[in-house]
Formats: structure tokens, sequence, C-alpha cells
């Protein structure tokens, strides 16, 4: 009885542990074509879901012979988590939580992240895609340009898959969904990362079409599944993961793109978000 009672006990306590450990999270979604993007190019949405930080956004200009770019921060650490490059190509990530996060962190990385090279060193999805040398670490990266839109799920062991599309719809949550990586799912999908694939899934299949950026921007708000498994997560408790910024932007097939962020900067301004809508040739001004 002893023993029975223990194993329940260590039970649930593993089921929570687990539970709190994927509460980070975010939710990944873009089109493009002229059949799902209103005037043709491409959208491209991050939700960045954390626990309570702050962030800021930043332009650097690197040295010579590198793309400037602009990106969402997270303040405590200096890391970006996501940007778009004068170039026109956006790329944005999410955590596998699929993967418990005491072993995703034990496991190798690219020195430095894979977003900053990506921004400074590729014009395009294609070129991107190439960089296969930086595809280290259990993530999920979302890439996009006028062109096309991709996603690459990156595995434990140097395994990564590529999705590409044009004239469609991607999306993505916190676990993997391709066959040669699957195996990644070390443990079952939790239910806001599910919750919230399925909910972005049918806005994107069931909405009128072609898409605006506002259409995009209706998305990345949506509450439809309450405060922990909404696309927008307010969060049931003040340590809940809880959405701190939006950047959502349209790619056009002629002109300058259109970034939007919508970014809680410090920790106290939650429903007091700093929204911010301009144009990438306004904002690489040299």
């Amino acid at each position: 009885m002893k023993k029975s009672v223990f194993s329940l006990l260590f039970t649930t306590l593993v089921s929570i542990m687990l539970l709190s450990s994927s509460a980070n999270a975010c939710t990944l979604f873009a089109a493009n074509g002229n059949e799902w993007v209103k005037g043709g190019g491409s959208l491209i949405n991050k939700n960045r879901d954390w626990e309570v930080e702050e962030q800021y956004t930043q332009v650097v200009f690197p040295s010579a012979g590198k793309y400037a770019y602009m990106g969402i921060y997270s303040a405590p650490s200096h890391g970006i988590r996501g940007g778009i490059n004068e170039q026109g190509l956006v790329v944005i990530t999410a955590t596998a939580s699929s993967i418990p996060t005491k072993q995703r962190r034990a496991m190798p990385y690219k020195v430095g992240g894979i977003i900053t090279p990506l921004l400074t060193e590729c014009r395009s999805v294609e070129q991107a895609l190439s960089r296969t040398d930086l595809f280290l670490g259990p993530q999920y990266i979302m890439l996009a340009d006028k062109n096309e839109i991709a996603y690459i799920e990156i595995a434990p062991g140097g395994v990564y898959s590529i999705k590409r599309v044009k004239n469609g719809t991607l999306y993505h949550t916190n676990h993997y969904l391709e066959a040669d990586t699957l195996f990644a799912n070390y443990r079952q999908p939790g239910t806001s990362s599910l919750t919230r694939y399925n909910r972005i899934a049918e806005l994107l299949n069931t909405g009128t079409k072609p898409f605006t950026l506002n259409d995009f921007i209706r998305f990345s708000n949506d509450q439809n599944a309450g405060a922990d498994n909404s696309i927008w997560r307010t969060g049931s408790k003040p340590t809940s993961s809880q959405t701190l910024s939006v950047l959502t932007v349209y790619l056009p097939k002629e002109g300058s793109p259109v970034i939007y962020t919508k970014i809680r900067e410090k920790t106290d301004e939650r429903g007091k978000e700093k929204i911010n809508i301009v144009k990438a040739d306004n904002l690489f001004k040299r």
C-alpha cells in the first residue's frame, strides 16, 4: 500500500513538473500567394508566450557586408526572439516544448543562436534554408520573404525537417509535426500546444480569403480557448506563461514590408502593450 501511494504521488509530481515546463510557448503562422494574401506576397506572425519579463525592440546596423535588421529582444538575457532584415526576410522561432526543459537545455545548440546569423547573412528563404550549418538545437524556425514561406523543425542529434510553401499557409506551435522529426516528441504534446495549433488551423482554413495584415493581427488577438490555451494568452495566474509580444509582417510583392509590433516592454504593462506599425524602408534608413 505504501509503495502504491508513493508511486501515485511520484506520478502526480512528475505530471505537474511536465505541465509546468511546457508552459513557455509561441504560436507561429504564415500565408503566401494571391489566393491567401490580398495583393500577393506573404504574411507572417509570431505570438511570443513566456513568463513575465521585460522586452524591447531594436534596429541593428551590423558591420559592412551584413544586413541590417529589427528584432524583438528579451531584456534579461538580451536574446533575440524574432525579426526582419532589410532584404525582407523574416525569421521567427518557437520552443520545442515536447522535449522536457531539462533534457532540451542539456542538448547541443548553435553558439550565439540561429536568428541573428540568418538575418544578417541571408536575403531570402531559399538562402536561409541552405544554411544547414546553423540547424542545431531542438526548436522550430519559421521563415518568410515575399515569394515563399517555410519552417524548419530541428530535432536532437542534428536531425531536421523542412516544409516550404508557395500559395498556401503554414502554422506551428510547440510540438513536432513532420514524419522525420516525430520521434522528438519525447512526451505527449501539451494541451495548450494542441489547442492553439488546432485554433490557428481553423482560423486560417475557414477565414475569408485572401487575408490582410489586419486579419493576421486579429488572429493574433484570438482568446477563444481561455487564459492559458488561447493564441493570445493572458495567463490564469501571475506566474503563468502569457503573450508578451506579437510580431506581424506583411511582405508585398512590390514595395516596402509593413511591420506591426505589439509588445509589453515592462512587466507591469499587461493590457497596456505598445503598438507600432512602420514600413521597413523607414525603419532601415541609414
